[in-house]
């Protein structure tokens, strides 16, 4: 977590640089260990196979091929630290997860003393190594708060196993309180959503897995219809006029990503494509008549990156298949999550773990971020070394 509050980018240099010392220190164990449930991994290789396929028909094949291959590496080191999750003894859990503990009390208090100093380590950092790009305090922290969105639930499931119920709370909602005073609200919803999961889970996991295998269904069939009815620019400012500015930027952005799946609904417009779209660097103005909280008095791009909605990327970019693979990947991940074997406590933290990832992806960046990716990886590898160590069979 310090390095997810000061340097979150990096953590996809962590992840690269983790996975291979696991193979080289561990191939032997890792050879021998449980390899990972098979619904995930043949929907990963088929997402990527797909991913590939799109290259030709694809509006940019150097980007579309350049970002499969990264995305084929982050599905290989991040099952790699999976498996080496499962292989760890059960010294070797218990101390994964006292660093992690460790490290994530070390980042709240970290991300509090920036708050406090309106981010003194970091201009300081930037100052030294004479890093030419404007710190901007609003925006410095969106990824820091996004990895605390999501790997707040495996840090609650450690100290829960250690029988610290009071600091888990603590924990939890010292991040909802420096998330929520950043006003980082795709965060803050994420951690809320996470915690509705994290007690009806407690109730039933079973059930509540269920409920949001069909949510997600129902996310990912109505992203392209959304934006072109109740999401509808002219409906949202006629709704609520006093939309804030980026706020209705965002609307922009998926109203053009929705007119741009009608046209190719089965197989997408190519893998990364949406930073290339057609008519994606064209602009629209954002002044409203009547909005009281100041006007955009600059035109915005239609599609500066990413449709900042992962449902609309898949769609966009993957199509047909890759929605369906996708959803067939998110349902797997959360019927496993209902069956963890430490437990009701690591069910519900996996359960909320993985609302937390959805609600974040379904407001912010693009699912393609490797430091995203990373994130994702290692809570799942946190969570399952969480679990007890498999029973192996004496020689």
């Amino acid at each position: 977590m310090p390095l997810g509050v000061l340097a979150p980018m990096q953590l996809a240099t962590l992840a690269a640089i983790a996975a291979p010392l696991c193979v080289v220190f561990g191939w032997r164990v890792l050879r021998e260990s449980d390899h990972a449930p098979r619904v995930l991994l043949v929907s990963l290789v088929l997402l990527v196979a797909w991913m590939a396929a799109s290259a030709l028909w694809t509006v940019n094949v150097h980007f579309t091929l350049i970002e499969t291959a990264r995305f084929g590496l982050m599905v290989l080191g991040g099952l790699i630290l999976v498996a080496a999750a499962r292989a760890l003894d059960a010294r070797g859990r218990q101390s994964v997860g006292n660093w992690f503990m460790a490290g994530f009390v070390v980042g709240l208090a970290i991300l509090a003393f920036e708050i406090a100093t309106e981010g003194l380590l970091l201009r300081s950092a930037w100052w030294v190594i004479g890093l030419d790009k404007r710190f901007i305090f609003s925006v410095t922290y969106n990824r820091a708060t996004s990895a605390i969105g999501v790997l707040a639930w495996p840090a609650a499931l450690f100290f829960l196993q250690r029988r610290a119920p009071v600091i888990a709370a603590i924990a939890l909602a010292t991040g909802a309180f420096l998330v929520q005073d950043l006003q980082k609200w795709a965060s803050l919803i994420a951690l809320l959503s996470g915690a509705v999961v994290f007690g009806a889970a407690l109730l039933s996991a079973r059930v509540t897995a269920r409920v949001l295998a069909a949510c997600v269904a129902l996310l990912l069939l109505a992203a392209p219809i959304l934006p072109r009815t109740v999401l509808a620019p002219d409906a949202v400012v006629r709704a609520y006029p006093d939309i804030a500015f980026s706020e209705y930027h965002r609307i922009l952005i998926w109203d053009f990503a929705a007119k741009r799946i009608a046209e190719r609904p089965i197989l997408g417009w190519g893998m990364n494509s949406a930073r290339v779209m057609p008519g994606g660097k064209d602009t629209a103005p954002t002044d409203i008549p009547g909005r009281t909280r100041g006007t955009g008095d600059k035109p915005v791009e239609l599609m500066p990156l990413h449709p900042h909605n992962t449902p609309l990327q898949l769609w966009l970019e993957l199509g047909v298949p890759g929605v369906l693979l996708a959803a067939i990947l998110i349902t797997g991940l959360l019927l496993l999550a209902a069956r963890h074997p430490a437990g009701p406590m690591a069910r519900a933290a996996s359960l909320a773990t993985v609302t937390s990832v959805i609600a974040i992806a379904a407001m912010s960046f693009s699912m393609w971020q490797s430091w995203w990716l990373s994130v994702v990886w290692l809570a799942v590898m946190l969570l399952t070394s969480a679990a007890p160590p498999p029973e192996r069979a004496r020689p």
